[in-house]
């Protein structure tokens, strides 16, 4: 983990946040445009073979550890993604 607090990624975040919401040009609130957000990370991954559940789970067990103690990077949460329907 890097030396940056969760309040300084938090305000990287909502760059980034903002910076989608000018590029898109959605009239949503801030949590439709985080799941948009997602969803378009998901299709980046799919074009460019990134395995875009492995990614998510990563990023959720580092948000997790950071949020509960940032100074313990010794043990990493196992984070599971289920899918339940697959659209034909």
């Amino acid at each position: 983990m890097s030396n940056v607090s969760n309040n300084g990624r938090a305000v990287s975040a909502e760059a980034v946040l903002e910076a989608f919401l000018a590029l898109v040009d959605l009239d949503k609130g801030k949590a439709d445009a985080i799941s948009d957000i997602i969803a378009d990370l998901g299709h980046y991954c799919g074009a460019n073979g990134v395995d875009f559940v492995a990614a998510m789970q990563r990023g959720i067990g580092h948000w997790r550890v950071e949020v509960c103690d940032p100074n313990r990077i010794d043990i990493m949460p196992q984070v599971t993604i289920g899918i339940e329907k697959v659209l034909p």
